[in-house]
């Protein structure tokens, strides 16, 4: 996993952090 993904995931997790399943998609993608 790059850096940036990484970096976005971090921002992501933090704006949908009430929304698991959406960052389980983009884990799995």
């Amino acid at each position: 996993m790059s850096l940036a993904t990484s970096i976005g995931l971090s921002l992501l997790s933090c704006t949908f952090h009430s929304s698991d399943d959406f960052l389980i998609v983009l884990l799995s993608a």
